[in-house]
């Protein structure tokens, strides 16, 4: 994956002025080919998560990536919030693993893992760029992203 982000110069736009000018992006990506219905399929216990991760390419020496690993259900996104380093600098292959998930674990309330609508499980890859017309460029990989729903 590839971020690129291009700052505006102080006063081009209306959000970059010399007391800030931050930009952003937000990819979220889906895995659509599976997916899980606890109403039909039946109740969960918990969620395990695992991926491996590597910045190839950072934009500055200690640059990060913003990292989620969030899941679907009826039109809501709900991330996982048991892990308060939600940024990585890993710049050699990193396997994270987050166990025993239950629906408490997960932002907003509302993931309902024992009679809910379908679930679909991904994840969210960011970064901001806080310096005037300039532009960022951030390379990244995941690998091994995987998704255990236990029952």
């Amino acid at each position: 994956m590839t971020h690129v982000i291009q700052s505006p110069a102080i006063g081009e736009h209306e959000d970059c002025t010399a007391e800030s000018c931050s930009y952003g992006v937000l990819v979220q990506h889906r895995y659509l080919a599976e997916s899980y219905t606890p109403a039909t399929d039946g109740a969960l216990a918990y969620i395990d998560y695992s991926e491996s991760r590597i910045i190839t390419e950072p934009a500055f020496a200690g640059a990060a990536v913003g990292w989620n690993f969030v899941v679907w259900q009826d039109g809501t996104r709900y991330r996982q919030n048991v892990d308060t380093s939600l940024a990585f600098r890993d710049t050699t292959w990193t396997r994270k693993s987050l166990c025993g998930l239950t629906a408490g674990d997960f932002m907003p309330e509302g993931l309902n893992l024992v009679d809910g609508g379908e679930l679909v499980s991904g994840y969210i890859r960011s970064n901001t760029h806080t310096v005037a017309d300039s532009m960022q460029r951030s390379v990244h990989g995941i690998d091994d992203f995987r998704v255990v729903l236990v029952q």
